[in-house]
């Protein structure tokens, strides 16, 4: 009850959301991020905690400020390179959703781990995951793409950040095809969706006005 209350009090938090992937998408060989891009690895995580800072304050340096998309007290929380993550929640592998306003778990392609952020902590962690839990895709890639704005297969555009030597799009990914133009599918049953071995997205709460 606590979330659908925290969910419906937030008029504009749905306005920012993207969509929620299992990790079944993510590593679709027909490709979830936008052509150039690629779902960020293990690795490319490290990288760009060592870019702001170290895992300890890492979390708060790319956090999104205040309490309208973080619970109370949003701890650390400055954004000092305008990335912006903030509280969307997700899907746990068994198909409920959990976290909003709390936590952030951004997709890793690799080892089943997540980058996790959390309203009441600075730091950034590697959370060792499940395929099926569904989370937030932030993009990257390594060289400039020659332009400010990012455009996916469905139309939805993508600010990109420039973050030491990486380029990240600044907005969730919330596209509903693969790069290639194949339909990824919205499975909303929760039994289906725990037992998923192909990829599969969603909206927060089976809600697809919340993108």
């Amino acid at each position: 009850m606590r979330q659908n209350l925290i969910f419906n009090s937030l008029l504009n938090y749905s306005k920012k959301w993207g969509l929620l992937y299992n990790r079944y998408a993510a590593t679709d060989a027909s490709g979830l991020a936008p052509t150039g891009w690629r779902v960020p690895t293990a690795i490319d995580m490290s990288t760009l905690v060592t870019f702001v800072g170290n895992p300890n304050t890492a979390g708060g340096k790319l956090k999104e400020t205040g309490t309208i998309h973080w619970n109370n007290p949003n701890t650390g929380a400055t954004d000092d390179y305008g990335f912006s993550v903030f509280g969307t929640g997700c899907r746990g592998s068994t198909g409920f959703f959990f976290g909003i306003g709390e936590y952030v778990y951004l997709m890793v392609q690799s080892g089943m781990a997540y980058r996790v952020f959390a309203y009441n902590s600075s730091t950034i962690e590697l959370n060792v995951g499940n395929n099926n839990e569904g989370n937030n895709v932030r993009c990257l890639r390594d060289t400039d793409p020659g332009t400010l704005i990012i455009t996916d297969y469905d139309g939805n555009n993508y600010d990109v950040l420039h973050l030491g030597n990486q380029y990240w799009l600044k907005q969730d990914l919330k596209t509903t095809h693969y790069n290639d133009g194949t339909l990824i599918p919205n499975v909303t049953d929760t039994s289906t969706w725990s037992t998923l071995t192909t990829g599969a997205f969603c909206a927060y709460n089976n809600d697809l006005s919340n993108i």
